[in-house]
């Protein structure tokens, strides 16, 4: 188990919010692809405590009532599964709704959110794809640059095509700077 699991009691984070950083990171066996997955975490168990009601059931699993519905969120470290569990009424049974394998604490996000337990802006697919396009809009930067500084490109362009080859470029990474401060921007709101 890595040292992300160990850590996360800072003092600064409610017992349920440890609980379900926690829990996740159980049932991914440690594991963290990124970093920044542990702090969209937190955030998530933030939002899902004051906002949508979760309730620390036992140590290690959450209760959540929606619309009629009753959902049991728990983690089964040993099969590296996350099981939800749902009932229609207060009085009936849990049923297994769904059962995932989590690779790794991200991956636990994505199937929570992907269940409409916890809102998308916490899910690490946008933040994966935002990194991607911004990627695209750095490499497509790079290629405005290298052309406005080969000899001959401007020859019948006039003399400021070069210049607006490296105003185009700035402006792609600028804005691919700004796809990468996005998701960061979106948390703080959110915390």
């Amino acid at each position: 188990m890595n040292n992300t699991l160990k850590n996360i009691k800072n003092g600064e984070t409610t017992m349920a919010e440890d609980a379900l950083v926690q829990m996740l990171l159980e049932v991914a066996g440690g594991a963290v692809a990124d970093e920044r997955d542990v702090e969209l975490a937190r955030a998530a168990a933030r939002w899902a405590q004051k906002v949508a009601g979760w309730q620390l059931h036992l140590h290690n699993s959450f209760v959540v009532e929606r619309e009629g519905l009753c959902f049991w969120i728990l983690g089964n470290r040993t099969e590296q599964v996350l099981e939800i569990r749902a009932r229609i009424t207060t009085d009936g049974p849990y049923r297994t709704h769904v059962r995932h394998r989590i690779a790794h604490l991200g991956h636990g996000l994505d199937v929570l959110a992907g269940e409409d337990l916890i809102p998308a802006r916490f899910c690490t697919l946008g933040r994966r794809a935002l990194d991607d396009h911004a990627e695209s809009l750095d490499r497509a930067a790079d290629e405005l640059w290298r052309l406005a500084h080969l000899p001959g490109v401007n020859e019948g362009e006039g003399e400021w095509y070069d210049w607006e080859l490296k105003i185009r470029s700035a402006t792609l990474n600028m804005a691919a700077d700004r796809a990468r401060a996005f998701p960061r921007g979106e948390l703080a709101v959110t915390s």
